[in-house]
């Protein structure tokens, strides 16, 4: 998880604004879980270890 100094480098209403236009306008769920996992990490929210996880690396 991230820690107080990742916190501040992303705006939870950023990130979560991103994860809802993906949800309205994605139509495949794999990729949709993908393109979460990529917000996450692009944002600060989750280190690389856990984004590689998510996304099968």
């Amino acid at each position: 998880m991230a820690n107080a100094k990742d916190k501040e480098r992303y705006n939870a209403g950023e990130v979560l604004q991103e994860i809802i236009y993906l949800a309205h306008y994605g139509h495949d769920i794999a990729e949709f879980g993908r393109s979460v996992a990529s917000v996450l990490y692009e944002k600060g929210c989750i280190d690389e270890a856990i984004y590689e996880i998510l996304v099968g690396k």
